[in-house]
């Protein structure tokens, strides 16, 4: 078994090196180029938008990006994807928490009150809004639902709920996003 795994070690090792070799800077600097806006709004929100509740969940923002981008660079798609799944996510709960000190605390302390997706996603079109329409053009995109395109019998919710109640997906909501 041991062997085995050796060899699909030096596998990864050897593809990740050629990637990054032959393709690596390119994919960075366009991977930086595709985070820039994201990076502004970042910038932003930190400089005048903070209330002292959550502010950490826009660092992992900003960590998960450059996650990102380096698993691009070293050619590793799928985590890629989830750390831009990531970024969305804690973006999200910063939207939510930012103003619920009370509930932030409770996560933090108990992991209670750990709001799925969907809440998230029906309290920011609730309280902002254009948020709706603006969503509207992403869900059309199918870009919040790209994780259920492979059962196309299950809801985007369902699939959400499933991913976020992992034990290890609460995190997303909790100082442990920082870098």
């Amino acid at each position: 078994m041991t062997s085995a795994l050796d060899a699909q070690l030096a596998e990864l090792l050897k593809r990740c090196s050629e990637n990054c070799a032959g393709r690596g800077s390119k994919v960075v600097s366009m991977s930086e180029d595709a985070a820039r806006l994201e990076l502004l709004w970042l910038q932003y929100l930190t400089t005048s938008q903070l209330t002292g509740t959550a502010n950490c969940l826009l660092e992992g923002t900003r960590s998960a990006i450059r996650e990102g981008v380096s698993c691009v660079a070293l050619g590793l798609v799928r985590p890629a994807l989830n750390s831009l799944r990531l970024q969305i996510d804690l973006v999200l709960g910063w939207l939510y928490f930012k103003d619920h000190a009370v509930e932030w605390g409770r996560v933090q302390c108990t992991g209670d009150g750990f709001k799925m997706k969907t809440e998230l996603l029906k309290y920011i079109s609730d309280s902002y809004d254009r948020f709706g329409a603006r969503f509207g053009i992403l869900r059309e995109c199918k870009i919040l639902t790209a994780c259920c395109q492979r059962t196309s019998t299950v809801k985007a919710s369902t699939c959400f709920r499933k991913f976020k109640c992992h034990p290890t997906s609460w995190h997303q909501q909790s100082r442990k996003t920082r870098p």
